[in-house]
């Protein structure tokens, strides 16, 4: 084999080789931004849905009184003070769409202590799971409001 072929078939080898290299430093690049991209979608829509339940009492403000005229979700009877009527008629309404929630699911958990005040919603564990926490006041008294959203478009 001449020297030159010799050159030319490493200088081949090589080049496939780089080519490969950078191609496969792009696909992880690309693989970490989409995990990225939907992480951070997963948090704003934890975040906004903890922010309505609890800042807003929904439209019209008394739903509760019929759930099928519901446009808006809210569980605050005021700022941070939950309405225990909404509560209770919370799990009637189609809480993932009025919330926005998508291909996304939920769960919504509130304790006060270590009771269990309402529990509602399921979450998908094989995929990531975005938590938020939110300190409320249910019939006057200190509790926790817990929203995990799992799931979400493929």
């Amino acid at each position: 084999m001449a020297k030159g072929q010799s050159f030319l078939i490493e200088m081949f080898l090589i080049s496939t080789a780089v080519i490969m290299l950078v191609m496969f430093f792009f696909l992880t690049l690309n693989a970490i931004n989409i995990y990225k991209t939907k992480t951070l979608r997963a948090n704003l829509i934890a975040e906004d849905a903890a922010s309505t339940l609890l800042l807003s009492r929904g439209y019209p403000a008394d739903w509760d009184q019929n759930v099928s005229n519901t446009q808006a979700l809210g569980l605050a009877l005021r700022r941070n003070t939950l309405d225990m009527a909404k509560l209770r008629m919370f799990n009637q309404t189609a809480y993932s769409e009025l919330l926005g929630l998508g291909a996304y699911n939920i769960s919504l958990n509130i304790t006060s202590g270590t009771s269990t005040i309402f529990q509602t919603g399921f979450i998908n564990s094989s995929t990531s799971v975005i938590q938020v926490e939110r300190v409320c006041i249910y019939n006057n008294a200190p509790c926790k409001l817990r929203l995990q959203v799992s799931g979400g478009p493929q």
